[in-house]
């Protein structure tokens, strides 16, 4: 990932703020930790099962909150171009 290797390099607060500023590092980062999440909660889901309302299971609500959110707005963007 070429942030881990600008920090590795060029270890500096500037140069790291500057590559989460950047729209599409930042819009990586977000979604890697949004599915990095929803992995977690699913392999835990016998934990987390009671923190979740509407009668859900922890798979829908990745689905729905976390995996969706990362894959939705694309969908649509790629949708109103055709």
């Amino acid at each position: 990932m070429d942030v881990i290797e600008l920090v590795e390099k060029q270890g500096s607060l500037a140069n790291l703020m500057t590559a989460f500023n950047d729209q599409s590092t930042s819009d990586y980062l977000v979604v890697y930790l949004r599915l990095l999440t929803s992995g977690y909660l699913q392999r835990e889901s016998a934990f987390f099962e009671h923190f979740i309302e509407g009668g859900r299971t922890v798979k829908e609500f990745c689905q729905q909150v976390s995996v969706g959110l990362c894959i939705g707005p694309k969908r649509s963007v790629q949708t109103a171009a055709l």
